[in-house]
This record gives structure tokens, sequence and C-alpha cells, in this order.
């Protein structure tokens, strides 16, 4: 019996311990992403790009295809979102999970209220990467 408690015990503080490490890595991610959507709209794209993974790797799926490497996504930007349409943008409706101690998914609704009047609005997700103790986007999927 006294066994049984130790088990239940260590059980529980092993939960505890996971639910407090999940809501900080829960909550850095927010500030993050709440960072570059004020990044967006100060027009501080290259604040913005500063928020994608600094890796060959990281890709953004959007409905015209992939683009992949940190370069890419910034010529992406520079070329269809130009500081004179970048406008507001607003986000809502996170969805954080925690897959591990450096990796998590992510959603949210987003929507950009541009200067033309041409307002966009959609969902993205994607997974975060967490290198040298910053949270990226590493896969960023929007539509």
């Amino acid at each position: 019996m006294r066994y049984l408690k130790f088990l239940f015990l260590g059980f529980f503080l092993m939960l505890s311990f996971n639910g407090n490490c999940q809501d900080k890595i829960v909550q850095q991610i927010l500030d993050r992403l709440k960072a570059q959507q004020t990044c967006w709209n100060n027009g501080d794209l290259e604040g913005y790009l500063e928020f994608y993974a600094p890796l060959d790797s990281v890709r953004m799926i959007y409905s015209g295809g992939v683009v992949y490497g940190k370069n890419n996504i910034a010529d992406f930007f520079k070329k269809y979102w130009p500081k004179e349409r970048m406008g507001k943008l607003t986000m809502t409706d996170f969805v954080v999970e925690p897959l591990s101690k450096k990796d998590a998914f992510v959603s949210a609704k987003f929507s950009v209220e541009a200067p033309n009047g041409k307002n966009s609005s959609g969902q993205f997700s994607g997974i975060m990467r967490k290198i040298n103790g910053l949270w990226y986007l590493y896969i960023d999927h929007s539509g």
C-alpha cells in the first residue's frame, strides 16, 4: 500500500510538472506570434521575417505552392506584401499544442486589412521550433 502511495505521488508530480512546462511553452509561443503581428502592423517586414526559422529547411505552404528557405520566403513577402500593402494584421483563435520541448503545433485565424481596401483572411497552421532558446516558425501553412 505504501508503494502505491509513492507511485501515485510520483505520477501526480510528473503530471503537474509537465503541465507547468507546457504552459510556459504555450505562453512563449503566443508571445512570439503576437510580437510578429506587431512587426507586421508597424510595417516592419524585416522584423516580421525574423520570426521564421534561420534554417534552409524552413518552409511556407500557400495556395500557389511551397517556398523553401528563409531568403526565398523573404523574397516572396517583399514581392507580394510590400510595405504599402501590409496594412493591419489580426490573429485570433490561437491553438498551441506542444509536441516536444523543441516543437509545437500552432494554428490561428488571420485577417489583413489592407490600405487599398483589399482585405484578406484565412487560417494558418504550422510547426514552431525552438532554436537557441527562441521559438521560430518552421513550417507555415496559410490558406
